[in-house]
């Protein structure tokens, strides 16, 4: 190996399309034969930057005496859904599938980060500009208006009092809120990453609060994805139930497939116990029971995977294309207010002169 890998790599992730050029250039050495432990030159040679060369050495420095899926755990730069998938290839021997399968995923991902992005842009600098534009009326312009005002005998309406009063709360402790708003932000950082807050988010992301049936989309798609792999190379029922729970990502999703496995095992009817857990659409539990009875479970599983992505990236779009909308009006209304009661009693006081 390249005295490169001795090149630090903490923290470097593999975005989306990194790890679908990966997945796909595997792939096809795969495809073509060649043992995971001779595609070391060739992945390096496709490799664009240095720092994804260090991390490909790093994986075949890791690779000796164990799985390819522990040797890219190991290096820290990948997915955890990418390293289960290739985990559950491995034990499937269906590794080459897998990894087609994982390319257009992550090619899928990107495309929708993208979407996601462009969609947030906007709204996002909108934000920023309409609430600097709306600080500045309440603790500067409000204040001279409301001088004006008192000078002519007049006075201020009871809500722009308040909005007045508001501004000039934060003119004077704004050292403290900056400080209190960088406290929160940091615990609630602190607080996703621990255990107990990843399970905390898990659970909330299957609620309607956290867009639940967004996440029950994902988590549908997955599972008939890993299900259809780990069936058509011959495990139980069951035994690719647990594989699956091992790559959904979510962990109250794993948990109650984890139960759903327990039930099958204690004699329980499949369709009647996946209705049990509370993970998938009622249409779903519907279909695939009439796909389990009637022997098409692995036609059904694999247009269902596609139906349910699709559905997800969807919804993920939608719900970004009515941020824009949403922010125009609040923050319209907000600023409209403000100009509204700070202007009318500027216009009684010149019709009383007049």
């Amino acid at each position: 190996m390249s005295d490169k890998s001795s090149k630090p790599v903490e923290g470097r992730k593999l975005d989306f399309d990194e790890q679908a050029i990966f997945c796909r250039q595997l792939a096809f050495v795969v495809k073509a034969g060649i043992p995971l432990a001779g595609a070391y030159e060739f992945l390096k040679t496709e490799a664009e930057a240095d720092e994804n060369i260090v991390i490909i050495e790093r994986v075949f420095d890791n690779l000796e005496g164990g799985s390819f899926a522990d040797a890219m755990k190991k290096t820290g730069c990948f997915s955890d859904y990418l390293v289960s998938v290739v985990r559950l290839g491995e034990k499937t021997g269906n590794l080459e599938k897998a990894l087609y399968d994982l390319a257009d995923y992550f090619e899928q991902r990107a495309v929708i980060k993208r979407r996601v992005r462009q969609a947030f842009t906007y709204p996002l600098i909108l934000l920023v500009m309409m609430t600097a534009v709306i600080l500045f009326l309440i603790i500067e312009v409000l204040p001279q208006f409301a001088q004006i005002i008192a000078s002519s005998g007049g006075t201020l309406p009871a809500t722009a009092a308040g909005i007045l009063d508001f501004g000039m709360w934060i003119r004077s402790y704004y050292p403290i809120i900056l400080a209190v708003i960088a406290i929160i932000v940091a615990a609630v950082i602190i607080f996703r990453a621990s255990s107990f807050g990843r399970r905390f988010n898990d659970r909330m992301s299957l609620t309607k609060i956290g867009f639940g049936k967004t996440t029950r989309e994902l988590a549908t798609a997955r599972f008939c994805a890993a299900m259809r792999m780990s069936l058509s190379c011959g495990n139980s029922f069951p035994d690719a139930v647990s594989l699956s729970a091992d790559i959904i990502g979510n962990t109250e999703v794993k948990q109650r497939l984890l139960k759903l496995r327990s039930l099958i095992d204690a004699g329980g009817e499949i369709p009647k116990s996946m209705s049990e857990i509370d993970l998938f659409p009622k249409s779903f539990v519907s279909l695939f029971a009439t796909a389990y009875r009637t022997g098409s479970l692995d036609e059904t599983l694999s247009r269902m995977a596609d139906y349910y992505q699709a559905s997800y990236d969807d919804s993920v779009y939608s719900i970004t294309s009515r941020i824009e909308p949403i922010l125009v009006i609040v923050l319209s209304c907000i600023a409209g207010i403000i100009l509204f009661s700070v202007m009318m009693p500027i216009i009684n006081i010149m019709q009383l002169v007049g």
